[in-house]
Protein backbone atom coordinates (compact mmCIF):
# COMPACT_ATOMS: atom_id res chain seq x y z
CA UNK A 1 0.00 0.00 0.00
CA UNK A 2 1.41 3.74 -0.41
CA UNK A 3 2.75 5.88 1.80
CA UNK A 4 0.16 9.01 0.89
CA UNK A 5 -2.91 9.33 2.87
CA UNK A 6 -5.64 10.79 1.05
CA UNK A 7 -7.55 13.57 3.01
CA UNK A 8 -10.73 10.98 3.04
CA UNK A 9 -13.22 9.62 5.52
CA UNK A 10 -14.36 6.40 4.21
CA UNK A 11 -17.84 5.81 5.77
CA UNK A 12 -19.20 1.79 5.89
CA UNK A 13 -22.41 1.06 7.50
CA UNK A 14 -22.71 -2.31 8.88
CA UNK A 15 -25.01 -4.47 10.22
CA UNK A 16 -24.81 -8.49 10.13
CA UNK A 17 -22.16 -8.20 8.48
CA UNK A 18 -19.43 -10.50 10.13
CA UNK A 19 -19.01 -12.97 6.90
CA UNK A 20 -18.59 -9.63 3.99
CA UNK A 21 -16.75 -7.23 6.39
CA UNK A 22 -13.11 -8.36 5.82
CA UNK A 23 -13.41 -8.69 2.08
CA UNK A 24 -14.90 -4.87 2.50
CA UNK A 25 -11.72 -4.02 4.58
CA UNK A 26 -9.03 -5.44 2.73
CA UNK A 27 -10.17 -3.84 -0.59
CA UNK A 28 -9.38 -0.62 1.65
CA UNK A 29 -6.48 -2.20 2.99
CA UNK A 30 -5.13 -2.69 -0.72
CA UNK A 31 -6.00 1.12 -2.05
CA UNK A 32 -2.63 2.29 -3.77
CA UNK A 33 -3.53 5.59 -1.50
CA UNK A 34 -4.50 4.72 1.78
CA UNK A 35 -7.93 6.60 3.21
CA UNK A 36 -6.72 8.79 6.35
CA UNK A 37 -9.58 6.79 8.43
CA UNK A 38 -12.48 4.49 8.07
CA UNK A 39 -14.96 4.88 9.82
CA UNK A 40 -17.50 2.04 10.56
CA UNK A 41 -21.11 2.56 11.75
CA UNK A 42 -22.47 -0.94 13.70
CA UNK A 43 -25.95 -0.34 13.15
CA UNK A 44 -27.42 -1.97 16.07
CA UNK A 45 -26.53 -5.50 14.30
CA UNK A 46 -28.03 -8.43 16.58
CA UNK A 47 -25.36 -10.91 15.67
CA UNK A 48 -23.83 -11.73 19.38
CA UNK A 49 -21.26 -9.29 18.95
CA UNK A 50 -19.69 -11.16 15.79
CA UNK A 51 -19.85 -7.93 13.38
CA UNK A 52 -17.66 -6.05 16.22
CA UNK A 53 -15.37 -9.02 16.24
CA UNK A 54 -15.12 -9.19 12.49
CA UNK A 55 -14.18 -5.45 12.75
CA UNK A 56 -11.71 -6.03 15.78
CA UNK A 57 -10.18 -8.86 13.78
CA UNK A 58 -9.31 -6.74 10.59
CA UNK A 59 -8.41 -3.78 12.43
CA UNK A 60 -5.18 -5.87 13.59
CA UNK A 61 -4.12 -6.00 10.04
CA UNK A 62 -4.37 -2.66 9.49
CA UNK A 63 -0.93 -0.56 9.57
CA UNK A 64 -1.23 2.11 12.52
CA UNK A 65 -1.51 4.89 10.73
CA UNK A 66 -4.94 4.29 9.11
CA UNK A 67 -7.07 5.45 11.92
CA UNK A 68 -10.00 2.65 12.33
CA UNK A 69 -13.19 4.00 13.96
CA UNK A 70 -15.75 2.06 15.48
CA UNK A 71 -19.21 4.02 16.36
CA UNK A 72 -21.65 1.13 18.02
CA UNK A 73 -25.55 2.77 17.29
CA UNK A 74 -27.62 2.12 20.29
CA UNK A 75 -30.59 1.03 18.09
CA UNK A 76 -31.02 0.06 14.71
CA UNK A 77 -32.26 3.28 12.15
CA UNK A 78 -31.60 1.62 8.73
CA UNK A 79 -28.21 2.44 6.67
CA UNK A 80 -29.19 6.37 6.06
CA UNK A 81 -29.00 6.99 9.92
CA UNK A 82 -25.72 5.21 10.28
CA UNK A 83 -23.97 6.96 7.39
CA UNK A 84 -25.16 10.69 8.81
CA UNK A 85 -23.54 9.51 12.08
CA UNK A 86 -20.31 8.35 10.49
CA UNK A 87 -20.68 11.79 8.74
CA UNK A 88 -20.51 13.69 11.46
CA UNK A 89 -17.69 12.08 13.11
CA UNK A 90 -15.07 12.70 9.85
CA UNK A 91 -12.46 14.71 10.58
CA UNK A 92 -11.40 14.88 6.59
CA UNK A 93 -12.70 16.89 3.68
CA UNK A 94 -14.14 14.15 1.26
CA UNK A 95 -16.21 11.02 2.36
CA UNK A 96 -16.45 7.94 0.40
CA UNK A 97 -19.10 5.40 1.27
CA UNK A 98 -18.61 1.50 0.86
CA UNK A 99 -21.11 -0.76 1.92
CA UNK A 100 -19.97 -3.44 4.27
CA UNK A 101 -20.68 -6.33 1.26
CA UNK A 102 -19.09 -4.67 -1.42
CA UNK A 103 -15.34 -4.00 -2.31
CA UNK A 104 -12.98 -1.03 -4.01
CA UNK A 105 -10.62 -1.35 -7.03
CA UNK A 106 -6.97 -1.02 -5.49
CA UNK A 107 -6.60 2.31 -7.23
CA UNK A 108 -9.86 3.69 -6.58
CA UNK A 109 -9.01 6.24 -4.29
CA UNK A 110 -5.80 7.06 -5.78
CA UNK A 111 -7.62 7.91 -9.18
CA UNK A 112 -11.02 9.07 -8.22
CA UNK A 113 -9.73 11.39 -4.83
CA UNK A 114 -6.76 13.01 -7.79
CA UNK A 115 -9.45 14.15 -9.57
CA UNK A 116 -11.44 15.26 -6.73
CA UNK A 117 -9.33 17.46 -5.71
CA UNK A 118 -8.02 18.92 -9.17
CA UNK A 119 -11.74 19.91 -9.33
CA UNK A 120 -12.59 20.88 -6.20
CA UNK A 121 -16.03 22.89 -7.79
CA UNK A 122 -17.02 19.16 -7.72
CA UNK A 123 -19.55 18.42 -4.57
CA UNK A 124 -19.90 14.64 -5.72
CA UNK A 125 -18.45 12.22 -8.25
CA UNK A 126 -19.26 8.79 -8.51
CA UNK A 127 -18.33 5.87 -10.89
CA UNK A 128 -19.63 2.19 -12.40
CA UNK A 129 -19.34 -0.65 -10.95
CA UNK A 130 -20.17 -4.27 -11.87
CA UNK A 131 -21.33 -7.33 -9.58
CA UNK A 132 -19.27 -10.19 -10.23
CA UNK A 133 -19.38 -13.82 -7.98
CA UNK A 134 -18.69 -13.93 -4.58
CA UNK A 135 -15.19 -15.61 -5.05
CA UNK A 136 -13.80 -13.60 -7.73
CA UNK A 137 -11.09 -10.19 -6.74
CA UNK A 138 -12.05 -7.00 -7.08
CA UNK A 139 -9.64 -6.00 -9.39
CA UNK A 140 -9.45 -5.68 -13.13
CA UNK A 141 -7.91 -3.30 -16.06
CA UNK A 142 -9.23 0.40 -15.01
CA UNK A 143 -10.83 1.79 -17.58
CA UNK A 144 -9.58 5.13 -18.15
CA UNK A 145 -11.23 8.03 -15.86
CA UNK A 146 -13.18 9.98 -17.74
CA UNK A 147 -15.79 12.56 -16.33
CA UNK A 148 -19.54 13.81 -17.83
CA UNK A 149 -21.06 16.12 -15.48
CA UNK A 150 -24.54 15.02 -15.18
CA UNK A 151 -27.85 17.22 -15.07
CA UNK A 152 -30.45 16.97 -12.34
CA UNK A 153 -33.37 16.14 -14.84
CA UNK A 154 -30.86 13.05 -16.19
CA UNK A 155 -30.93 11.57 -12.62
CA UNK A 156 -34.40 11.44 -12.35
CA UNK A 157 -35.16 8.66 -15.13
CA UNK A 158 -32.17 6.88 -13.61
CA UNK A 159 -29.93 6.52 -10.75
CA UNK A 160 -26.03 7.21 -12.14
CA UNK A 161 -24.58 6.76 -8.51
CA UNK A 162 -23.81 3.15 -6.38
CA UNK A 163 -23.16 4.38 -3.30
CA UNK A 164 -19.98 2.65 -3.05
CA UNK A 165 -18.59 4.40 -5.68
CA UNK A 166 -19.83 7.82 -4.57
CA UNK A 167 -17.24 10.37 -3.18
CA UNK A 168 -18.80 13.68 -1.44
CA UNK A 169 -17.28 16.80 0.03
CA UNK A 170 -17.70 16.68 3.97
CA UNK A 171 -19.15 20.22 4.39
CA UNK A 172 -22.25 19.37 1.95
CA UNK A 173 -25.13 20.96 4.22
CA UNK A 174 -27.01 18.19 3.13
CA UNK A 175 -27.64 14.50 4.47
CA UNK A 176 -29.16 11.25 3.94
CA UNK A 177 -33.16 11.48 5.13
CA UNK A 178 -33.50 9.54 8.33
CA UNK A 179 -37.26 8.78 7.79
CA UNK A 180 -36.66 6.34 4.62
CA UNK A 181 -34.83 2.74 4.57
CA UNK A 182 -34.49 2.46 0.84
CA UNK A 183 -33.93 5.16 -1.98
CA UNK A 184 -32.30 7.03 1.02
CA UNK A 185 -28.71 7.52 -1.41
CA UNK A 186 -31.22 8.20 -3.97
CA UNK A 187 -32.78 11.05 -2.55
CA UNK A 188 -29.30 12.74 -1.29
CA UNK A 189 -27.90 12.40 -4.94
CA UNK A 190 -30.88 13.92 -6.39
CA UNK A 191 -31.32 16.58 -3.25
CA UNK A 192 -27.34 17.67 -4.52
CA UNK A 193 -27.67 17.86 -7.66
CA UNK A 194 -31.10 19.89 -7.70
CA UNK A 195 -29.63 21.69 -5.31
CA UNK A 196 -27.20 23.71 -7.78
CA UNK A 197 -24.16 21.81 -6.97
CA UNK A 198 -22.06 19.53 -9.86
CA UNK A 199 -22.03 16.19 -10.00
CA UNK A 200 -19.91 14.00 -12.25
CA UNK A 201 -20.01 10.49 -12.74
CA UNK A 202 -17.21 8.10 -14.73
CA UNK A 203 -17.44 4.63 -16.69
CA UNK A 204 -14.58 3.20 -14.83
CA UNK A 205 -15.49 0.68 -13.26
CA UNK A 206 -13.83 0.78 -10.02
CA UNK A 207 -16.05 -0.85 -7.13
CA UNK A 208 -17.42 -4.41 -6.77
CA UNK A 209 -20.66 -5.68 -5.30
CA UNK A 210 -21.11 -9.99 -5.13
CA UNK A 211 -24.60 -9.86 -6.14
CA UNK A 212 -27.04 -8.77 -8.35
CA UNK A 213 -28.32 -5.34 -8.22
CA UNK A 214 -31.96 -6.62 -7.20
CA UNK A 215 -34.06 -9.48 -6.07
CA UNK A 216 -31.29 -11.71 -4.94
CA UNK A 217 -30.85 -10.90 -1.45
CA UNK A 218 -30.55 -8.57 1.51
CA UNK A 219 -31.99 -5.13 0.87
CA UNK A 220 -32.88 -6.38 -3.00
CA UNK A 221 -35.21 -8.85 -2.22
CA UNK A 222 -37.91 -6.15 -0.85
CA UNK A 223 -38.39 -5.19 -4.17
CA UNK A 224 -42.02 -3.33 -4.21
CA UNK A 225 -40.50 -1.51 -0.27
CA UNK A 226 -37.59 0.05 -2.59
CA UNK A 227 -40.16 1.28 -5.06
CA UNK A 228 -42.49 2.79 -2.53
CA UNK A 229 -39.60 4.74 -1.47
CA UNK A 230 -38.38 6.02 -4.87
CA UNK A 231 -41.58 7.24 -5.57
CA UNK A 232 -42.09 9.06 -2.49
CA UNK A 233 -38.46 10.47 -3.58
CA UNK A 234 -40.42 12.04 -6.75
CA UNK A 235 -42.67 13.16 -4.31
CA UNK A 236 -40.36 15.42 -1.57
CA UNK A 237 -38.86 16.80 -4.71
CA UNK A 238 -41.97 18.31 -5.80
CA UNK A 239 -42.76 19.14 -2.04
CA UNK A 240 -39.74 21.07 -2.16
CA UNK A 241 -40.30 22.93 -5.27
CA UNK A 242 -37.87 21.48 -7.08
CA UNK A 243 -39.71 19.78 -10.04
CA UNK A 244 -43.07 20.49 -10.98
CA UNK A 245 -45.84 17.97 -10.89
CA UNK A 246 -45.72 16.74 -14.32
CA UNK A 247 -42.53 15.97 -14.06
CA UNK A 248 -42.69 14.14 -10.61
CA UNK A 249 -45.63 11.93 -12.28
CA UNK A 250 -43.60 11.13 -15.52
CA UNK A 251 -40.63 10.16 -13.07
CA UNK A 252 -43.00 7.73 -11.03
CA UNK A 253 -44.58 6.62 -14.11
CA UNK A 254 -41.39 5.99 -15.54
CA UNK A 255 -39.85 4.12 -12.08
CA UNK A 256 -43.45 2.17 -11.65
CA UNK A 257 -42.58 0.57 -15.57
CA UNK A 258 -38.99 -0.49 -15.29
CA UNK A 259 -40.17 -1.86 -11.67
CA UNK A 260 -42.78 -3.97 -13.26
CA UNK A 261 -40.08 -5.15 -16.09
CA UNK A 262 -37.97 -6.10 -12.69
CA UNK A 263 -40.88 -8.05 -11.38
CA UNK A 264 -41.25 -9.84 -14.52
CA UNK A 265 -37.47 -10.94 -15.46
CA UNK A 266 -37.58 -12.23 -11.76
CA UNK A 267 -40.26 -14.14 -12.72
CA UNK A 268 -39.09 -15.66 -15.93
CA UNK A 269 -35.75 -16.24 -13.91
CA UNK A 270 -37.19 -18.30 -11.23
Amino acid sequence: SGDVRCPVSVVIRCYRCADTTDRALDSIRQQSSLPAEIILADDASDDGGATQQAIENARGRFNADCNIIYVALPKNGGPAVARNVAWEKATQPYIAFLDADDAWHPKKLEIQMQWMLANPHAQISGHASRAISPNATATEQTVEWQVREIEPMQMLWSNPFATRGVIVRRDLPLRFPENMRYAEDYFLWLSIAFSGRKAFVSPAILAFSFKADYGESGLTKKLWPIEKCELRVFRQLWHAGKIGWPTMLAAQIWSLARFVRRVVLLRLRA
